[in-house]
């Protein structure tokens, strides 16, 4: 068996993005992600994260492609216009930070290159630090009043919790995201002294009710949504399910059960819904509820939740507007 390498990957991104330069109508492609900071793989399993900026308004925004049964890439459409004011871009609250640190790829116009100049000046001065946490808080509050008018809220909920607990690791550097989302917002809200702010996320999220004695049969059930789903949506193809599968079995493994939640819950969710818009979810429901009934996520939790959620808004809120 060939060993996937760091290098490896980064030279498959380089050469699709030449490829579609050379086809498509793209003019800049970079990488981001775990491959562009230096740990990509767990279990054998990675995704490419790869951002095409295209000349004309991209036909899609978001594209995944696998390569092996256990390696994709994730790739990013962009529409030039853009990038075409880049200081703007220094408080864009996630687009600002990935275009800090990529790896080029594939640039012949230097196109990406005079926007990234652009973005990283002044980049960490306090106010567009400050700026960027603010907007990722307004990001989370923005979905939270949006759940009330959602009958399905649970992904609206996972996703404002996210976003909020991002806008204190972006006081110290770069949000987070991915499957190991979990374990480096510990880290990096431990750092920052705000170790309490992650239980809190753990916590909303029923991390502190999560029946590690039962987590395998979850696990099947969310393998039978997602290769359903996937019959549906190409977003669900099973190098995406086996980037997945492979990290919470890691987690489970080195006894952190609980930092799978948010992508478990995010992905279930989303293949459920995939599936109720073809008619096709009662035989996927039963476990889903059991689920959502032990971490308290189902309906008769709903408004406790909502509450605790606003809650922790405001502190986060508080902590911002007394920051610098």
């Amino acid at each position: 068996m060939v060993r996937v390498t760091r290098e490896k990957l980064i030279d498959l991104a380089c050469e699709e993005a030449k490829k579609r330069g050379q086809t498509e109508d793209v003019i800049s492609g970079y990488l981001i992600g775990s491959v562009a900071s230096g740990d990509p793989m767990i279990n054998g399993s990675a995704d490419i994260d790869l951002v095409l900026i295209h000349q004309y308004v991209p036909v899609r925004n978001r594209e995944f492609v696998p390569l092996s049964e256990n390696i994709h890439f994730d790739i990013t459409h962009h529409h030039g216009e853009l990038y075409g004011y880049p200081p703007d871009l220094r408080i864009h609250p996630w687009l600002g930070p990935s275009m800090c640190e990529p790896i080029f790829l594939y640039d012949p116009d230097h196109f990406f290159e005079r926007a990234q100049a652009g973005v990283r000046g002044q980049f960490f001065q306090i106010d567009y630090v400050h700026a960027r946490s603010k907007a990722l808080l307004e990001r989370a509050c923005h979905l939270k009043a949006k759940l009330s008018s959602n009958s399905s809220w649970i992904s609206a909920y996972a996703r404002s919790i996210m976003e909020s607990v991002n806008a204190l690791t972006t006081l110290g550097g770069f949000p987070v995201a991915g499957r190991r989302m979990g374990l480096l917002l510990r880290d990096r809200l431990k750092e920052l002294g705000f170790e309490e702010h992650f239980i809190a996320f753990q916590n909303l999220l029923g991390g502190d009710l999560l029946p590690e004695e039962t987590i395998q049969d979850w696990l099947d059930a969310w393998e039978g949504a997602f290769d359903a789903a996937g019959y549906l949506n190409p977003a669900f193809n099973p190098a995406r399910k086996n980037y997945f599968q492979l990290a919470f079995r890691n987690l489970i493994d080195s006894k952190n059960a609980e930092t799978i939640l948010w992508n478990l819950i995010t992905t279930w969710d989303q293949a459920l819904e995939i599936l109720e818009n073809a008619g096709e979810t009662t035989r996927y429901d039963t476990i889903w509820e059991d689920v959502l009934l032990q971490l308290e996520l189902s309906n008769e939790f709903r408004y406790r939740r909502e509450a605790e959620l606003e809650h922790h808004l405001d502190t986060i809120e508080e902590i911002l507007e007394n920051w610098a």
